[in-house]
């Protein structure tokens, strides 16, 4: 039974090792194909720079690449301003949405206040009366039994 099993070992490394080997060798340079393409197109812009220097072309070129460099920049220039102004146009707005926000609450608290403050002097006006009341009453109560004493 040990026999079998070391022997099932044996072959699956050997055929593993032969696989791996096989595959290792089988492979081609995949590089070979990619530095074939980078040679192919580096002659060839080199011949198209040649025929634009022989035909006197590169420095139309050059004008033409600077035209469009300056476009770009000032494109740029106008994009970063256009930034610039809707930025602080947005944050004036925020600013200014935040401020009324603030003023609102403070409007509401000013007359909260105002009303309890009333509310207070309302309620020390009746407090004082009901006082003054409460003793005329008992004034009027004890006079009434003094009178009505009196008459007895």
């Amino acid at each position: 039974m040990k026999r079998t099993k070391f022997k099932f070992i044996a072959a699956s490394l050997g055929i593993s090792a032969a696989l791996a080997i096989g595959s290792a060798y089988a492979q081609s340079d995949a590089g070979t194909l990619v530095k074939g393409w980078y040679k192919l197109t580096k002659d060839q812009s080199k011949k198209e720079i040649q025929r634009k220097v022989e035909r006197n072309e590169l420095p139309k070129a050059y004008l033409v690449l600077q035209l469009k460099t300056a476009q770009l920049v000032l494109k740029a220039g106008v994009d970063a301003g256009y930034s610039a102004v809707k930025e602080t146009l947005d944050t004036t707005q925020a600013i200014k949405s935040r401020n009324q926000a603030y003023l609102e609450q403070l409007e509401q608290q000013k007359r909260k206040i105002a009303s309890e403050s009333g509310q207070q002097l309302f309620d020390g006006y009746i407090t004082e009366a009901d006082k003054q009341i409460d003793e005329e009453l008992q004034q009027l109560i004890e006079s009434t039994i003094q009178d009505a004493m009196k008459t007895k």
